[in-house]
């Protein structure tokens, strides 16, 4: 039963993970709805932030492809916890779509850290958010 729960909450952040991108792709906050708690006004301000990052020149955001959602540690006094969205883009993977969301059995949306790295292709901070 234990490994099912597991599973069945991977399932649930890979499908959160697939809508925020589905959402900057289409420059729709409205398809975090199912995903959003009560913090909606400071997210989506934050998710603005996102979606310029992602229609920057040089950048297509319709060519990134989610491969996995990595789930971190619960944090410390907190019901959240971290997730990163693993996508490819230009041959290479990318680490710098994280997002924080409650440890809920139905998981929400709490926090969007780190805006001004997402989509920005940073070589140097490539695979730093996966060993941390």
């Amino acid at each position: 039963m234990l490994l099912s729960s597991a599973t069945l909450f991977a399932q649930t952040e890979q499908k959160l993970g697939d809508a925020f991108l589905k959402s900057v792709q289409e420059k729709n906050f409205s398809l975090l709805k199912p995903w959003l708690g009560k913090n909606t006004k400071n997210l989506q301000e934050k998710w603005k932030l996102v979606v310029e990052n992602a229609y920057r020149k040089g950048f297509d955001i319709k060519a990134v492809k989610i491969k996995n959602v990595m789930t971190g540690e619960q944090v410390p006094n907190m019901p959240m916890k971290t997730i990163i969205a693993i996508y490819e883009y230009d041959g290479k993977e990318w680490d710098d779509l994280v997002l924080m969301i409650t440890t809920e059995q139905k998981p929400k949306l709490v926090e969007i850290p780190l805006t001004s790295y997402m989509f920005k292709l940073d070589e140097e901070r490539r695979g730093k958010n996966r060993v941390d």
